[in-house]
């Protein structure tokens, strides 16, 4: 799937547009992204399919010091987008130029001059330009003139809510995995490449595999019951919306993960060893060597809160127990 990243890049025209931040590409995204599939494959005779999105996201942009957190990191966003059969991605940095582009030079420069779109998909709250100056209707009236059509669809619900990126994150601050699942219509996954950590697990009798998830605004913290794929590349990374068996038949491993900022290991670590946000897996019977291999982690259930301990002793005794309780939750 072609990725572009710039402005001054130039991506293919394509035939059908859907534009949005996608954070977390959840059940309402994933509707949007069908309906715009079907469009693709009926009315634009299987021309390519992109979606246009941002990074960062836009109120990381316009309020730096109240940023909303993140579903996921850029990386993630596309691999999900890419599990949802989108062709292209072009993924504008939102900036001052684009903050301060009107909506005419948007629809203008943009989807006409820049992809000649033919449809363009959208929810029904769709806004572009500087300060939200478009809307479905303008978008509409601009259709009408340039000549592409445009299609709307109404936000979907969970239990009488609108279905939004802002209840997954949410969620995912309260720990709450399964209510995350059920919006996101998958698990909850964090993946990233394997890299060296303290080892200071490996040290206590549990071996741990690591990701640095410090280059995002991380919203997830705690110890939960985790599935674990093992890939050699991007394209590896196959788990798809609706799975929910836990077993190495589906080549997913049962774990437990840490995810924080690891409050016991800074009060015995010196302080130039002191970890920023991390991702930290113990893969029940499995000690491999996975440094630079791909590890997707699929959130299954919250075990406690992040706790400071006494002691190692203490604190070694807990992790017996979570590791117990997790087996008992994964069934494994």
């Amino acid at each position: 799937m072609p990725v572009f990243r710039s402005m001054d890049d130039q991506p293919p025209a394509c035939s059908v547009l859907t534009i949005g931040n996608f954070d977390g590409v959840h059940l309402g995204h994933q509707q949007l992204l069908q309906q715009a599939r079907l469009i693709r494959d009926r009315q634009a005779n299987g021309g390519d399919l992109m979606v246009m999105t941002f990074a960062p996201l836009p109120l990381e942009y316009l309020r730096p010091e109240a940023p909303p957190g993140r579903v996921g990191a850029d990386a993630m966003r596309i691999q999900w987008l890419l599990n949802a059969g989108v062709d292209t991605v072009w993924m504008l940095p939102f900036d001052q130029q684009l903050a301060t582009m009107s909506a005419t030079a948007f629809v203008q420069d943009l989807l006409v001059d820049r992809l000649q779109v033919q449809h363009v998909v959208v929810g029904a709250d769709f806004h572009y330009g500087h300060r939200r100056q478009g809307d479905v209707g303008s978008l509409r009236s601009a259709g009408a003139e340039y000549g592409f059509t445009v299609h709307v669809l109404d936000a979907i619900v969970d239990k009488h809510e609108r279905i939004s990126s802002s209840r997954v994150r949410q969620a995912l601050r309260h720990g709450e995995v399964e209510r995350v699942a059920r919006l996101l219509g998958r698990p909850y996954n964090i993946s990233g490449e394997v890299v060296a950590g303290q080892r200071l697990g490996r040290e206590l009798g549990y071996p741990t595999i690591n990701i640095d998830v410090s280059g995002w605004d991380c919203l997830l913290q705690g110890i939960y019951a985790v599935n674990v794929q093992l890939c050699d590349n991007k394209r590896e990374l196959t788990v798809q919306s609706g799975t929910d068996r836990h077993s190495t038949e589906t080549g997913l491993l049962g774990g437990i993960a840490s995810i924080g900022h690891r409050p016991v290991i800074r009060e015995h670590l010196p302080e130039r060893a002191r970890p920023g946000h991390w991702l930290e897996v113990h893969l029940f019977d499995f000690d491999q060597d996975c440094y630079g291999r791909l590890a997707n982690v699929l959130f299954r259930h919250k075990i406690r809160n992040e706790m400071a301990f006494a002691s190692m002793d203490t604190m070694l005794s807990q992790m017996h127990k979570d590791c117990a309780d997790a087996r008992s939750l994964l069934g494994v």
